[in-house]
């Protein structure tokens, strides 16, 4: 049973070099959410969404900055921008393949008043490539119905996975961009096979299925792949795959706790798993913790990025919690750990291995 309630958990601060890469002063453009980071050449690379005011609002686009030193970032440009009035783009993160960079952007267009905040239509999948990490191609429709929770991941053997909801597209195409294949939490498939916040939720109300969404995975020594989920039971759920992602299991809970946020999972070059997560089921996504195990079932050791108190400076629709939907990068003697603050700011916080003893 993977589990963080170990008699033995110890929770200790480590030393996390924070620079913001997104600060609004005002209420227009002032929503963002959704970050990611990865390396690619000698530069770091971040995305985001960012709203004119509301969460996932019609008109939401995706931003992107870079550095070469992790601390002196570049202004943040448009990297997307949805095609249609009623569009709205989540960012969905990197790949890096040989000398090609690809962001992904998940889209749906939505009703523009919010009164039916829930229906969505035309979900799908983007992409664009640059070679030089500034000149993009248009966007690319892959027809994928999903909207990413975090971009592909390789598992042992190099394909790559898509962590979703409830549905985990795989390629054996190191590209990133072709030969994906559809796949999910069991019962697969299912009616209407689509994957985004209304998607997800019809799927558990037709089927009787937990109500999960937001997964992030590992994989274990014996080849197993771990792809936990969130609730609103502010406890995680773990669907599991014995055949590199061809097929996944129904969805149980663990007795992991969390605050009910996305979260990201990988694993240290020393060989433990982690989780970057606000754990503490009560709380408004406050500390950013980061959790680790050994076996990848006891998470044991607690590391606290950040456990200050941010109080929220612009108001807008469904902006609750301080650290949100967090995404890590291990590179070299470094982790890099990006997240929201309050869906408005995006922190980046540099972390040294060797201080997580």
């Amino acid at each position: 049973m993977i589990t963080n309630r170990s008699m033995d958990r110890v929770r200790r601060p480590v030393k996390a070099e924070m620079v913001k890469l997104y600060y609004p002063q005002e209420q227009d453009w002032s929503y963002s959410h959704h970050a990611s980071v990865c390396r690619f050449g000698n530069r770091i690379y971040a995305m985001w969404s960012n709203g004119k005011v509301h969460e996932d609002a019609p008109g939401q686009r995706v931003l992107y900055t870079f550095s070469e030193d992790g601390k002196n970032w570049k202004e943040p440009l448009t990297l997307m921008e949805p095609s249609t009035e009623d569009g709205v783009l989540t960012a969905a993160g990197f790949h890096v393949h040989g000398d090609i960079l690809t962001a992904y952007a998940g889209f749906f267009q939505k009703y523009l008043y919010p009164d039916n905040d829930r229906e969505r239509k035309n979900t799908t999948l983007l992409c664009a490539t640059t070679k030089d990490g500034e000149n993009w191609s248009e966007p690319v429709d892959l027809h994928l119905p999903i909207v990413p929770n975090h971009g592909p991941q390789a598992i042992r053997g190099g394909r790559l996975i898509i962590s979703g909801n409830i549905m985990f597209p795989y390629t054996d195409d190191p590209d990133g961009v072709t030969g994906w294949k559809l796949s999910g939490t069991a019962p697969f498939p299912w009616e209407p096979l689509y994957d985004d916040s209304e998607g997800f939720v019809l799927r558990a109300e037709k089927y009787g299925t937990p109500w999960v969404c937001e997964g992030s995975f590992f994989q274990t020594g014996d080849g197993v792949l771990h792809m936990l989920q969130r609730s609103r039971e502010r406890i995680l759920y773990v669907s599991e795959s014995h055949d590199n992602g061809e097929t996944w299991s129904r969805s149980v809970k663990t007795d992991m706790t969390d605050c009910g946020s996305k979260f990201h999972c990988g694993r240290l070059p020393d060989g433990r798993y982690y989780i970057v997560s606000s754990p503490d089921a009560a709380s408004p996504r406050c500390p950013l913790i980061l959790t680790t195990s050994r076996d990848g079932q006891d998470f044991d050791k607690e590391y606290i990025i950040d456990d200050r108190y941010v109080a929220r400076r612009i108001e807008g629709r469904s902006k609750g919690g301080i650290y949100g939907y967090p995404h890590t990068m291990v590179d070299g003697e470094k982790m890099y750990v990006i997240c929201s603050v309050n869906k408005e700011d995006i922190n980046l916080y540099t972390i040294r291995l060797e201080d997580l003893v």
